[in-house]
């Protein structure tokens, strides 16, 4: 009989847990939007309001923390929601892989989680980080719940080092990676064993982690000084006319460029010259145009590009650790090509060292 009793009790479901009612009133508490290192965190948030409506789903701290970052700029009318400032907000709170999805539903103030929020979260597919926070403004709770699927768990890296320490990456078989130094110096290879530099320049190193299903993972870590707080590109503005878009490709690269302390870049009549040929023929490489334009083998490159606006496409050029030494020349000359498109404005590139 006590045996019939005790398969009983292990056979009953265990009950779920009790959770206090939420005043929703009071003030939403955020996790930190910052972070010293970037990680997987699995966590409780501190929020009452977000640990009723995410259930038994889990919590992660860091991706949280970046929706936190975003949440805030949203809430104070300093930022969007476009993809520059969501990555960067996602670096800041020590989150270094891609984010699939942002999404945010607005609630009255003290009126609990909009409808619409749960069909969002029953949504997310079964292995995914969830990031999910309440913010409040003058007007509005906002919600902002992101989504990331990582296919490998890369462990712990530091968003600081101090000069002269070294920068690790750990073996992962079948990973690739792609680092480029302060100065824009590349280095390249598979990390089959362990892979480390001395940090031996002060200022942003910008790592890539790549595998056969592609982009793993993508971070900065700053040697020598504080990680900044804003981010390097906006959304911008849609430019009227092809003339337009040139020149804010070409001012935007300026305005990076004048972050790193460098030059603004130079329109090199050679390179101009063969835009219109290139633009014609999107499956020539750097080198087969360098050859035409009599640059170099490994000083020549092109990159190709579609998004709404001049800044938002030359955001992935720019955060791409191959187009670092010519990024950071100390001498760049360009060639621009411009058009616009129903989907945005499409940019073609030519870049090349002095």
């Amino acid at each position: 009989m006590i045996g019939l009793v005790l398969a009983f009790l292990f056979a009953c479901p265990k009950p779920p847990p009790i959770l206090n009612p939420v005043d929703w009133t009071e003030p939403p508490r955020l996790p930190s939007p910052t972070a010293g290192s970037y990680a997987r965190v699995k966590d409780t948030p501190p929020d009452p309001g977000v640990r009723q409506v995410l259930g038994s789903r889990d919590w992660d701290a860091s991706l949280s923390g970046a929706a936190a970052g975003v949440a805030l700029e949203v809430v104070l009318g300093r930022g969007g929601l476009t993809p520059p400032e969501i990555r960067e907000a996602a670096w800041r709170a020590g989150w270094m892989y891609p984010v699939q999805r942002v999404q945010t539903v607005g609630a009255s103030i003290g009126a609990g989680p909009p409808q619409a929020l749960r069909p969002l979260l029953a949504g997310v597919p079964s292995g995914s980080d969830i990031g999910l926070v309440r913010a409040r403004g003058d007007q509005q709770d906002l919600w902002v719940l992101l989504t990331s699927t990582p296919r490998k768990d890369l462990g712990v890296f530091p968003r600081q080092l101090a000069r002269g320490a070294r920068l690790k990456l750990p073996a992962m078989e079948g990973v690739r990676f792609a680092v480029a130094d302060p100065q824009g110096k590349l280095s390249e290879g598979h990390l089959d064993v362990e892979w480390s530099t001395g940090a031996d320049t002060d200022g942003e190193w910008l790592v890539e982690l790549r595998d056969q299903g592609g982009l793993l993972a993508r971070f900065p870590i700053y040697v020598g000084l504080v990680p900044p707080d804003g981010a390097l590109l906006r959304a911008g503005d849609a430019p009227a006319n092809a003339q337009e878009a040139v020149a804010q490709v070409q001012e935007v690269l300026a305005s990076v460029r004048s972050v790193y302390g460098l030059r603004s870049p130079q329109v090199d009549t050679l390179l101009q010259s063969a835009v219109p040929w290139v633009q014609l023929n999107r499956s020539l490489t750097a080198s087969e145009i360098g050859a035409r334009v009599g640059v170099e083998e490994g000083s020549m490159w092109r990159f190709d590009c579609t998004a709404d606006t001049v800044e938002i496409c030359l955001d992935e050029m720019v955060w791409d650790p191959r187009a670092r030494p010519a990024l950071l020349a100390d001498q760049l000359l360009l060639g621009i090509g411009a058009d616009l498109a129903p989907n945005g404005v499409h940019v073609t590139l030519l870049m090349a060292k002095e």
